[in-house]
């Protein structure tokens, strides 16, 4: 029965245009249009809890959905359209975070929303794209939220939003369960942070509805009772528990255009791997010990440095940093394999760089996308590529020391918003994830790799090109 509670469905584009769908691509604008509609198919949507069926533990029907930190997630059904769209809650907390991590001292403390909370942008984004396939990111449907305040403290809930992962209401949770019992929540068995739980096992979870004021939160206590006063938003102890919207029938498809998509990249990639190297040695020079001349970009020839030689081939990256170029332009979590940086580096730099004999002894390469182990960031799927940046490890492994990873950029480089630090040093990417899916780590002005990392729209960031090249 559907209620107009949540009134969520997965979207079903013209199947025309997904014959050739770019599944992300795909996601990213339909957000964009969907974020454009006020009214028509996701409206907002009211409460009408007369046409909830309440669930009960004992009974409810529970599915499995996705990982996280490699365990599968356990969903609740809360409801069910006609169409076969479901309303999934985690059936346990899956981690601790704040409602949205600010200061008492910050602008905006108190202005607080679901609108603009972190654990909202988390929940669209990091954890949207770690914890599920292309294919079953599509079948989410996104959905619009009608936040309504709390009413015992007379504090408005906020704008409407339009999200794929979301948090239960106040009215939501009283409505969807039938007793406080029903309500209460373990965490995952490998969830390690802050979490605060009870001498049972229970903890507390957010709910996305205002506390007594904008700076706090409601939330579920470890006993089930809807805490309306609500916590602090920068609490990191309460846990989450996502909801969302799928249509099974859409991840289906889009599993279909997968397949497809999967079986036409392998073509490609044999092609790809059958490419004749035929090495012209005369036309990489090495002027001097561990450097190397090869290829020319605006009008000069590039100089290398030699990070590697195996056998009859040598690994190369640009002495100098040769452009100033976003990793990404999305705000969105991306990586390697998606990034816009991978596609002008292997289609534009290379095109332009290198002559067809040159192209020739170009090695193409596997590359490995590890995430970022220290952060617990994902790096993507593995990529097979003509020209590439160095990971996190290599960046250690290939340079002894901060010193011999501090590089000047180009004039080119420079004239394209550099940034340049009074010894005419300059940052440069890393194509590892940061702390977050939106940023990627970097080498800074003094050559300390940043793990953090640096948002991928920033365009002051430098880029020092790598290849293998083959000498026989």
């Amino acid at each position: 029965m559907v209620s107009d509670l949540l009134c969520g469905s997965a979207l079903k584009p013209d199947p025309e245009y997904r014959e050739n769908l770019n599944m992300k691509k795909f996601i990213a604008g339909l957000m964009g249009f969907i974020m454009l509609m006020s009214s028509g198919v996701l409206a907002g949507c009211s409460l009408d809890s007369t046409n909830v069926n309440q669930i009960s533990l004992s009974s409810a029907e529970t599915i499995v959905f996705g990982k996280y930190h490699d365990e599968d997630i356990e969903w609740l059904v809360l409801d069910t359209t006609q169409s076969g769209s479901k309303l999934l809650l985690s059936k346990y907390v899956i981690e601790a975070k704040c409602f949205n991590d600010i200061g008492s001292d910050s602008a905006g403390y108190d202005s607080q929303s679901w609108e603009s909370s972190g654990i909202r942008s988390w929940l669209n984004s990091d954890f949207l794209n770690e914890s599920f396939t292309e294919a079953e990111i599509y079948g989410i449907g996104i959905t619009s939220r009608m936040n309504r305040g709390n009413t015992k403290y007379h504090v408005k809930g906020g704008g409407e939003t339009y999200d794929q992962v979301f948090l239960l209401s106040i009215d939501e949770a009283k409505a969807y369960f039938a007793t406080e019992e029903d309500l209460r929540a373990k965490p995952m068995a490998n969830t390690e942070s802050e979490l605060w739980v009870d001498e049972d096992g229970y903890c507390n979870w957010w709910l996305r509805s205002p506390g007594c004021d904008k700076t706090r939160s409601a939330n579920v206590r470890s006993s089930g009772y809807v805490y309306l006063r609500g916590d602090a938003n920068n609490s990191n102890i309460l846990g989450v528990r996502p909801a969302l919207w799928v249509n099974f029938e859409s991840i289906g498809y889009a599993e279909s255009v997968e397949s497809s998509r999967k079986e036409s990249e392998a073509a490609a990639t044999a092609e790809t791997t059958a490419k004749t190297i035929k090495a012209n040695p005369n036309l990489i020079k090495f002027p001097y010990e561990g450097y190397a001349t090869f290829g020319n970009y605006n009008s000069g020839s590039i100089d290398w440095i030699v990070l590697d030689k195996q056998d009859d081939k040598v690994l190369l990256i640009t002495k100098d940093i040769i452009e100033s170029r976003q990793y990404d332009p999305s705000e969105s979590a991306t990586t390697w394999e998606q990034c816009s940086l991978r596609s002008w580096l292997n289609d534009v730099f290379y095109e332009k760089a290198f002559s067809e004999a040159e192209k020739n002894m170009i090695i193409t390469t596997d590359v490995v996308n590890k995430g970022n182990a220290a952060k617990g960031t994902r790096g993507g799927k593995d990529t097979q590529d003509n020209v590439f940046i160095l990971s996190l490890d290599e960046a250690y492994q290939y340079f002894r020391g901060d010193t011999s990873r501090q590089a000047v950029g180009s004039y080119n480089a420079v004239q394209q918003g550099l940034y340049v630090d009074s010894n005419s040093f300059s940052l440069w990417w890393l194509r590892t994830p940061g702390a977050v899916g939106y940023a990627s780590c970097y080498v800074d002005h003094l050559g300390r790799i940043q793990d953090d990392g640096i948002m991928n729209r920033y365009y002051y960031i430098g880029v020092r090109p790598v290849i293998w090249v083959a000498l026989k």
